[in-house]
Formats: C-alpha cells, structure tokens, sequence
C-alpha cells in the first residue's frame, strides 16, 4: 500500500489498516466508497480483509460502498480478492441492493455475475427488484428482469414491484410488468391492489394499462374501498369517468357503507358527485348510520356539492338513524367546522339553500330538535339567523 500514493495517504490519516475514522471506516472503506479502483487494490495486496465490516454498528463492507458508488474497477477487486457479495448491513441490505438502489447497472450484472443472490431481502422485506423500483431505476429494473427476478416477491407491509410501480406512476414500467405475468390482483397489506394505488393518485396512464392488463375495478380493500372510491376522494375526474366507462359497481359500500357518491360528497368533490349522479347513483341511498350524500355535505359545509345534489332533485327530508336530515347538520355541525368567519358565512348560505330547495326548518329530530334549536344551542348564530327568517310562528315558541 506503501507504493501508492492514495493508499498510504490514507493509512497515514488513520494510523494503520485496522484503524476506524469518526465515520466507523477502515481505509479499504473510504478508498471503496469513493471509487478509487487503485487506492482498493493497493489495500487489498496490502492484506487488508475484504469482508471487514465498518464500525458503529453499520455492517456495511467496502462491497455495499463500492456497489453503491457504482465504478467497476473497485468493485471488481473486491469480488476477485473474495468478497462475500451476501453479506448484510444493519437493514439487511446487500451490495446487490445497494446497486439496484442507486441504478448502477453494471455493478448489477457484476455482482450478479458473481453469484450475488437475487431474492435476498432486506429487514423490511424489499429484495434488489423492490429497491431498483422504488428509486424509478428503469434499466436496473430491466436487468434484473432479465436475470429472472421474482415479481411477485412482497415486502413486509405486502407490496409487490407492481404496487410500487403504480404507486410511483411508471406506465412503462407496470407495462413490463404486466409482460412478465405480474399479478395485477395482489393486494398489498392494507388490501390494495396496483389498480387502487394508480386510481387514487391520478395517474391515468397507469390506471389504463392496468384495466387493459384485466384489473378488477371492482377489487376492495381491508376497509372495502373500491378503486372508484379512493378516485373520488381525491378527485380525480379523469380516473373516475375510465373506471365508469368499464362498468365498474357504482352502488358498491366500503365497511362504513359508503358508495362513491358518499365519498365525493364527504369530500367536496362536485365535479365527481355531478359525474356519479349522471352516471345514475343512487341519491338517497344511506351509509351505515343512514346518512345520505346530503347529509355528508351539510356536515362538511360543501356548498358547491349540496348545490349539485339538489340540482338532481335529491331528497331534503332524508333522516339518519338519529332522525336528522341536512338541514339539522347544517345546524349543527356549523359550529364544529367553523374556523373563519368567511366559512361561518359559507354555512349560513348552505342553510339558506337548504331552505331555499324547500327543506323544512320544522322538523324535528327523535329528541324532539329543530335546526333553529340546534343552531341555537351551539351558538350559531349566521345559520340561526338563516332559519329564523324561514321559520313559522309555532317553532318560534318564546315561553316569557
């Protein structure tokens, strides 16, 4: 090591061969991770060990540095002077790993090349493809595909390269996927499936290779959720009108008993309610607990949403399981959402056009309530106002 300038450098710095720096790193660690191919063989000759860890509890070799460094000739010392190409760092990574991490294609096929096992798996179960996926290595990805990489391998929280794929938006890459038989139905821990994952996000590109591919559009998750459902929350116009356009189940119910138009309505998505509503879902069909599209609206005090459910002649009289209708929530609820006098004044429209589409400020809930009742009690006073201009003599029933 004497004989090259690097190499001595380094072993001047540090003491001797054996010696850690403030990072944990023996020379041959920093020679490695900073591709220095000479400075590597010179240590190497020197008899410093291949398979030394670094220090500070990391595991990490000058293998997993040089791989993730990328340059061939220290890598390639490494492997002649026998490094193990499986041994494990801390997370449980490999060099492959970190190779396929850093879209180092050719330290990829070197490491393959020297028997470097393709199906490890690191700590959270993420194998060299799972890795080369997730950082959008297309050419990583593809060389591993060629050295016959389990697709379907799954991570500890159940995703396949599929989902990660979908997840990231890489049309190109689920299509390669698909070609490789990928299983475009398996669904991760939560339940998603690729075509859940696209849908929620957007990405229409994927979502229509994915229904291309055959993807169910009707597949649900641990909490029953339908594609069409997280495309709806999120609002994503163009995704929803491809899954209706495949005939997907308009009326399907997550675990609370949601139907996508519950979902867009919650949400404050008009565009989507209009969309579902034309496409015939059903208005007042209730959740669980009997709440309407309706009901979800006044509650968050989406106006624009209530105005596009009432534009379709929606039920004002619909009742919970506690007897309340939208107008009771719009009461209600007003006070609990309310953070900006803008938004208190944005409530008191919604009451208005509740009243406006002939909702009845009379009525009462199984206790006995009125909205005024309730807008009164929470101290509501812009949607108190609203319903007392609509209200009849008998509700305003001041006992002196």
């Amino acid at each position: 090591a004497a004989g090259h300038p690097r190499a001595a450098l380094l072993l001047s710095r540090q003491g001797g061969p054996s010696t850690f720096d403030d990072a944990g790193r023996l020379p041959l660690h920093r020679a490695a991770g900073c591709g220095h191919g000479e400075a590597v063989e010179a240590l190497l000759r020197a008899g410093e060990s291949p398979n030394a860890p670094a220090g500070r509890g990391s595991g990490a070799t000058a293998l997993h540095l040089a791989a993730g460094r990328g340059e061939a000739r220290p890598l390639g010392a490494l492997l002649q002077a026998s490094a193990h190409p499986d041994v494990r760092e801390r997370h449980g990574e490999t060099a492959l790993h970190a190779a396929a991490a850093a879209g180092h294609v050719e330290a990829v096929e070197l490491l393959l090349d020297s028997k470097a096992s393709l199906e490890i798996a690191t700590n959270d179960g993420r194998t060299a493809l799972h890795k080369a996926m997730a950082s959008g290595e297309a050419g990583t990805v593809e060389c591993l595909l060629r050295r016959r990489a389990n697709v379907e391998a799954r991570t500890r929280k159940g995703a396949t390269v599929l989902h990660l794929a979908a997840t990231n938006g890489c049309v190109g890459m689920v299509s390669r996927l698909v070609a490789e038989r990928a299983d475009t139905e398996a669904g991760a821990g939560n339940g998603c499936t690729a075509l859940h994952l696209a849908a929620s996000r957007g990405f229409c590109n994927v979502v229509e290779s994915l229904l291309a591919a055959g993807a169910s559009t009707d597949a649900v998750t641990s909490q029953r959720s339908t594609p069409l459902h997280l495309a709806v929350s999120k609002g994503c116009t163009e995704v929803t009108c491809l899954l209706l356009e495949r005939s997907c189940d308009l009326e399907k119910r997550t675990g609370a008993g949601e139907t996508a138009l519950h979902v867009a309505a919650r949400s404050g998505h008009r565009a989507a309610v209009e969309h579902l509503l034309q496409c015939g879902a059903i208005w007042d069909v209730g959740m669980n607990d009997g709440r309407t599209a309706l009901h979800l609206a006044a509650q968050s005090g989406h106006l624009e949403v209530s105005q596009a459910l009432l534009g379709f002649r929606v039920g004002l009289e619909a009742r919970d399981h506690r007897g309340l209708t939208a107008l009771h929530y719009a009461a209600h609820f007003g006070a609990v959402v309310v953070v900006s006098a803008a938004l208190s004044a944005r409530l008191s429209v919604l009451a208005q056009l509740l009243l406006a589409s002939s909702a009845r400020p009379e009525a009462r809930t199984d206790k006995g309530s009125t909205a005024l009742d309730i807008a009164e009690r929470r101290g509501y006073w812009q949607v108190a106002g609203s319903l007392l201009d609509r209200s009849t003599p008998d509700l305003l029933d001041f006992h002196c």
